[in-house]
């Protein structure tokens, strides 16, 4: 340090505080205080929770000598500001600069570029050595010293995956602070249901031709399992070709303890012998959740552990993690493979995570190693009594699990045979030939179009039940506590809205305190139930025990304070933050870390391909016989979801888009309580079973029979096989599936279809186009446009025309370079270029259906539909229904209908899977026997589709009248947009017109639809659907409705039609008032991709009835409201005490006083009085009038200007501005810009009142800035005389106002009917009436010099100098005489 300079610089230290980890308590606001010599900054963002986040920079300047700056000390010190002052400190750390400046290149060096950590020490009064209890204190930190104050930006990398972090080689320990030596014990006993997966070593020999004849795609895995942690990894041994591996293994990872990472990754992989081993699924658990420090009770009683090593007793609170044993589930891509590979493999790595992958049964412990202890094998083997211990823990149960589908839209493209998927776990895989057959995919329809822009699967008194029966441990008991506390979360915070909505309103305050109680009596009774004990259940271990005693004592503490706060609160705003309180609390403990249930995952399928999926946690499901508390939110209860497309790129367009939404009704129980299974739906189970009749064509003979199967032809299926299950009777015969037109049909859903065809040309290098070939819209080829028929109940509308409102050139067509290798793949443009030799256009023509019958019934013949035949090249080709002469198989669906026999109701159904049998089966599987064991082929046997069937059809009305936007985000590269609305409600939509170039639309438009319900009306009453309104931006370039999904913004409105009486009579008498016709909310919009964050509002309603309640009346006109003329007159007739702005050359103080004015946003409009010139008082008389025309909606208060944007701007845009008058005063100069001397800025609606004499007008009279003024404000347009008096001038001068004269006028404002009975010219022009101008009587001196000579000289020189002037000519006549007298004397 004797080297260091001496010579004074200017420094800069920078320093950002990332983030804490594990501080001390869970219910805390941590603050983070930095000082630095004698300088202190603050952290200003406050966070809550023992794990902040901050990522804040702080930057701190010195102009000290290095020498000096390199004995500062840095010391860090974190706070609770929820404390007292004397007892806040969480801890503390110190380090000088000099140890930040001798770091290479001055920077705290962030190993494997990751923050450092800091161990923050906390004084204890215990008189014991302190060696980082509990969990340590800690904060990421980057500090950097500069040379000098240019700030600049560093790239930080802390934002990378904690469980990467080497967090030991990056930690700053305090002197005195000592880690210890601890081990993270994890037995791994054994996994199941793991995917089969190809291996590509298998792979190669196959493609090489050295590979047998085994299936690729079936082959089983070779398993290991990583094991990570604060960047250290351990490995299990390989267990190769088996989708059950067991291990039985157990992996030693050593640590230091405390440990600042807070999540274990767990990641399963397939061993490959060449290339990368490719992962199955991983786990990450929080540390948290499976530990505690003692302090879950959030103040409550603590849980004392000691520990005694060589040195002294250490104090331990909580308990340490622990885990298991206890199945984890895995979870990464779909399970399916396919020998091209995945592309959505990296979720295997668990990003975004969309398909089960299967379960491993481990235990994890940690322990604490003695000092001088050897340190333990990375791996060895578990005893043979462990082994013996966990089997009780494999113990499987029957669940039962049933899903209803009310309805499914909002479908976002024209898929064809879409199905729905149901799966927990494996179970409901159709893919899956490993487990028993189930209900669990419902029937495959094409997607129907709603006419308007999305597209709905047509269920309609005819709902799919899916039905999935599986293996798992007992844990309800785990998930009955937790859904009892996530319950009471929900409760609470509806509660507290619900308050914060009275305090909004400004209520009554005895009504907010009642509402108060009220809440704090439910938060007493509901803290003060008995959660389940998990004692004496088969597989509960000592993470339960923990984790019941930790949600236990926090029960009774938060009882024991609602309690308190009860009798001694006198807040509302106290009370609220304590509930607030509370909700934070019992979050800390509303999760389970050892919930073995997979998710309940629905796919959407297409053609048998995975295309969305959505994830429901199995205990939102789930059904206890015990308590209504313990059931799971959606048990029971419709519900609506929304879909998701899996993929690993969390940020791409595509992950924010809705492939479509459901609305389901589910159930998930056990076996034994089945019988409990109610959907409370008015509706009748039906179950229909089904099997193909199929013909093959044979030559010379035609069509043959070949008997009966499933649908993949594989499976014999004769109609005798059949038996009715226990509880069940056959209701009909045989009869031929009637469905078939609805899954072919392409026109259901529209009155109006377009058709479509397209022209394709193409040409050689120098040639012309000729045409190559004509296509109808399913890129059919066809002869000529006349072969596209009109079916029959249809008629043309209109021509075969060019589609141009489409990316393309005037004349429709779209350019592109094809050849053999780009077949298929062509990328269209829409400017021709001399090396295009491709071109299509599209063609449009209208068919409207006038037989409403045939629209009802669709295209299909009475013939086709009776025979139901459905025609393919093969039984694994696509099937179509018209017939082809390559067709050489054909098949058409039998089904039968079931009804229960007795009156066991819903439950009836859980009969099915094990009554039902089919007497062949053995003797199909009989040949397979004498296989081997790898060849023998098992089929997957189909069960009976269960549905449920209403009779009744409810009639619904709905009005969406859609009023306004305001504040939308810009879309386009002008900073405008083109927004549209959609307004959807289960299977229908509609939308607005398309309001150009503007952020601030208005539509006033009322959209109604009519909606045929199918279902139960009660549901729909207390569980109604959401309706669905978005915003979109339209694009002229793609003006169609399918390019709008880039700039989708959405917005749920949750309806409440059938409200409480109450609600529903405030609205009636609302409404009944005469000027408030409308009920219009004002909603946030909100995007997918910036949850929480407004992108605009919107105003609207929502009304809904029922047309069986009678007719709901004509509906509210909100036709735009026009803006009405309305004009503005204002006198000028005199002014005083304005400045003087000019010197005269004779020395005069003076001012060429004019006046302009204009209305707030009619700038370009603004009128302009004469001069009054030479105005050496600061007086001036004008008798001038302005006249403002302007358009003005009163409703709204706002004045409407519509202009032209730019010059080549087609239509005007209509821009809103208050109503406001601008009056200032200027001086004329001939030479040189006009000065700028006062003003008086008056809002019309809200104007002061004049003076009646000058002396009275002060600045008193106009509001100052905090908006006082003395005098009366009034609303201009409601007066009907106009005011006449006298305003004081102003100008602004150090931030303030200073008086800069005092104006005379009169102002008054006319209808445009007053306007033509009462005309007036502007300034005195004719009609000069009303009333009549005079010209000013102004000084003689008021003229402009330059046009006036003469009077320049009679008024200005004479009248100021002509005493001057008389002297010097008679002193010049006196000189003449006397010169003459002396030349004339002799």
């Amino acid at each position: 340090r004797l080297k260091l300079s001496e010579k004074v610089e200017d420094f800069q230290i920078r320093l950002k505080v990332i983030c804490g980890r594990q501080l001390t308590g869970s219910n805390i606001k941590p603050v983070v205080q930095v000082k630095m010599g004698k300088v202190k900054m603050k952290i200003t963002k406050i966070r809550k929770g023992s794990s902040p986040v901050w990522n804040e920079l702080l930057m701190y300047n010195f102009h000290e000598s290095l020498k000096e700056l390199y004995d500062y000390v840095v010391e860090f010190t974190v706070n609770n500001s929820r404390k007292l002052r004397s007892d806040s400190l969480i801890g503390s750390f110190k380090l000088d600069v000099g140890s930040i400046y001798d770091q290479p290149g001055k920077t705290l060096q962030k190993k494997h570029n990751f923050a450092n950590l800091i161990i923050l020490l906390r004084p204890q009064k215990l008189n014991i050595m302190l060696h980082c209890l509990t969990y340590q204190l800690s904060l990421f930190i980057t500090v950097h010293l500069a040379d000098s104050l240019i700030i600049v930006i560093q790239d930080e990398s802390a934002a990378k995956d904690e469980n990467e972090d080497d967090v030991e080689g990056n930690l700053l320990t305090p002197a005195g602070a000592t880690l210890h030596s601890a081990n993270f014990a994890l037995s791994l006993f054994s996994a199941e249901d793991l995917p089969q997966s190809i291996t590509a070593f298998k792979s190669m020999k196959q493609k090489i031709g050295l590979g047998g004849d085994e299936d690729v795609s079936q082959t089983s895995v070779d398993a290991y399992l990583t094991f990570k942690f604060a960047g250290k990894k351990r490995v299990t041994e390989v267990i190769k070709e088996t989708n059950q591996p067991v291990w039985n293994e157990r992996l030693n990872l050593p640590l230091k303890f405390p440990s600042m990472c807070d999540s274990i990754k767990l990641t399963l992989k397939d061993w490959d012998r060449v290339g990368c081993d490719d992962p199955i699924g991983s786990v990450t658990i929080p540390l948290s959740h499976i530990s505690s420090t003692g302090e879950a009770g959030i103040g409550g009683r603590r849980d004392l552990f000691l520990y005694s090593t060589n040195g002294p007793f250490v104090l331990f609170l909580g308990f340490l993690p622990t885990f298991g044993p206890s199945f984890v589930n895995f979870y990464g891509s779909p399970r399916e493979f396919t020998q091209l590979g995945n592309s959505l493999d990296e979720l295997n790595t668990g990003k975004a995570s969309c398909a089960y992958r299967g379960r491993a049964m481990m235990e994890l412990l940690m322990r604490m190693d003695e000092e001088g202890a050897e340190p333990k094998p990375p791996s060895q083997p578990v005893n043979e009594e462990k082994i013996a211990l966990v089997q009780k823990y494999m113990r499987r149960r029957q669940y039962r699990l049933v899903v209803g589908f009310e309805s499914a839209n909002l479908i976002r493209k024209p898929l064809e045979r879409i199905e729905f998927e149901v799966s927990m776990g494996n179970y409901g895989n159709k893919f899956d030939c490993d487990v028993k057959s189930s209900a669990s995919t419902t029937e495959p329809h094409n997607a129907v179009f709603d006419g308007v822009h999305y597209h709905y699967l047509a269920w309609t008194s005819k709902k799919p039940i899916m039905m999935v029966t599986s293996q798992w441990e007992d844990i309800s008991f785990r998930l009955y506590a937790l859904n009892l506390i996530l319950r009471i979360i929900e409760e609470l915070q509806e509660q507290i809205s619900q308050v914060n909505l009275m305090v909004k309103q400004k209520e009554d305050d005895i009504e907010i305190a009642s509402k108060i109680v009220t809440i704090l009596d439910e938060v007493i009774l509901k803290t003060s139930k008995k959660l389940p004990n998990p004692r004496g259940r088969t597989v509960s271990n000592q993470l339960d025990r923990r984790i019941h005693r930790q949600r236990v004592h926090m029960f009774e503490m938060i009882c024991q304070e609602a309690k308190e706060l009860r009798q001694n609160c006198t807040d509302a705003q106290e009370a609220i933050a304590a509930l607030h309180d509370f909700i934070q609390r019992l979050e800390l403990v509303s999760h389970e870390p050892q919930n073995s249930f997979p998710d309940v995952i629905i796919w959407m399928l297409s053609d048998n391909k995975r295309v969305a999926y959505t994830r429901i946690p199995a205990y939102d499901l789930l059904y206890s016989p015990e308590r209504q508390d313990y059931c799971g939110r959606f048990c029971s209860k419709p519900c609506t979801l929304t879909l998701k497309y899996p993929t690993a790129n969390t940020k791409s367009k595509k992950h924010y888009k809705v492939p479509a939404q459901l609305r389901i009704i589910a159930w998930l129980g056990r076996a034994k309580d089945q019988s409990n299974f109610e959907f409370h739906s008015k509706g009748d189970i039906s179950v229909i079973q089904d099997t193909y009749e199929t013909e093959i064509k044979l030559p010379f003979k035609g069509w043959t029979a070949d008997g009966y199967t499933d649908i993949t032809g594989e499976i014999p299926l004769p109609k005798s096989v059949f038996r009715c299950p226990t509880g069940w009777l056959w209701d009909g015969d045989w009869k031929i599936n009637s469905d078939l037109a609805s899954l072919y049909d392409t026109s259901l859903g529209h009155m109006h279809v377009v058709e479509d065809a397209f022209e394709f040309e193409m040409r050689d290098v120098g040639t012309a186009w000729q045409v190559r070939k004509v296509t109808n819209g399913k890129m059919e080829t066809i002869c000529d446009m006349g072969a596209i028929k009109v079916p029959s109940g249809w008629e043309w509308e209109n021509e075969w025309t060019v589609d141009t409102q489409r990316a393309c050139d005037e004349d429709g067509w779209e350019y592109a370079t094809s050849d053999d290798q780009t077949v298929g793949e062509l990328v269209w443009s829409t400017v021709e270029k001399v090396y295009h030799n491709s071109r299509k256009r599209r063609l449009v023509r209208s068919r409207v259906c006038v037989d409403h019958k045939a629209f009802k019934k669709a295209e299909k013949t009475a013939e086709l539909l009776e025979e139901g035949w459905e025609y393919a090249t093969t039984m694994g080709s696509e099937f179509h229904i018209d017939p082809k002469m390559l067709d050489l198989v054909r098949r058409r669906k039998w089904s039968r209908r079931m009804v229960t026999s007795d009156d066991r109701g819903s439950a009836a159904i859980f009969q099915l899977d094990k009554s039902i049998f089919y007497v062949h089966l053995f003797c199909v599987l009989e040949s397979d026997k004498k296989a081997n064991k790898k060849d023998r082929h098992y089929h997957k046997m189909p069960l009976p589709k269960i549905y449920v069937v209403y009779e009744s059809v409810w009639q619904l009305h709905l009005r969406a009248y859609i009023y306004q936007g305001r504040d939308l985000i810009a879309m386009d590269g002008d900073s405008l947009s083109d927004p549209l609305v959609l307004v959807s409600f289960l299977n229908h939509t509609a939308r607005t017109e398309v309001q150009k170039h503007t952020l601030n639309p208005s539509w006033d438009e009322t959209m109604m639809l009519d909606i045929k319900f199918y279902g139960d009306i009660d549901h729909l009453k207390k569980y109604c659907p959401e309706v669905s309104v978005e915003v979109f931006d339209s694009d002229d370039l793609t003006y169609k409705l399918d390019d709008y999904e880039k700039d989708k913004v959405r917005m749920i409105l949750h309806n409440h039609h059938w409200g409480p009486a109450d609600e529903r009579l405030a609205l009636y008498i609302l409404r009944k008032f005469p000027h408030v016709s409308e009920h219009v909310e004002t909603r946030p919009l909100l995007h997918d991709a910036l949850p929480n964050i407004e992108q605009g509002r919107l105003q609207l309603w929502v009304d809904m009835f029922p047309k069986s309640y009678g007719d709901p009346g004509l509906p509210y006109n909100i036709e735009p409201r026009k803006p009405s003329k309305y004009f503005l007159r204002m006198i000028v007739w005199n002014c005083s005490e304005i400045p003087m702005m000019d010197v005269s050359v004779l020395g005069d103080k003076m001012s060429d006083i004019y006046f302009k004015g204009w209305i707030s946003g009619l700038e370009h409009k603004q009128q302009k009085t004469d001069v009054h010139y030479r105005s050496l008082d600061g007086t001036g008389n004008f008798n001038w009038r302005f006249v403002f025309p302007f358009d003005y909606l009163p409703q709204e208060r706002m004045v409407h200007v519509a202009k032209k944007d730019h010059l080549w701007s087609l239509d005007k845009t209509v821009t809103k501005f208050p109503p406001v008058l601008n009056i200032q005063v200027w001086d004329n100069d001939l030479f040189g810009p006009n000065e700028y001397i006062s003003e008086i800025v008056l809002p019309i609606t809200n104007i002061p009142k004049c003076c009646k004499f000058q002396r009275f007008c002060t600045l008193k009279n106009v509001p100052d800035m905090q908006g006082n003024c003395k005098m009366e404000m009034v609303n201009l347009f409601d007066k009907k005389m106009p005011l006449k008096g006298w305003w004081p001038l102003y100008r602004m001068v150090d931030c303030g106002r200073e008086q800069a004269g005092k104006l005379e006028m009169s102002i008054e404002i006319l209808t445009e009917q007053e306007e033509e009975e009462k005309r007036a010219g502007q300034g005195r022009d004719e009609p000069n009436m009303h009333p009549k101008l005079d010209k000013p009587n102004r000084p003689a001196t008021s003229f402009a010099w330059f046009s006036s000579p003469f009077k320049s000289l009679r008024y200005i020189i004479w009248r100021k100098y002509k005493w001057i002037i008389l002297g010097l000519l008679a002193f010049a006549l006196f000189l003449t005489f006397f010169v003459m007298f002396i030349y004339s004397f002799p």
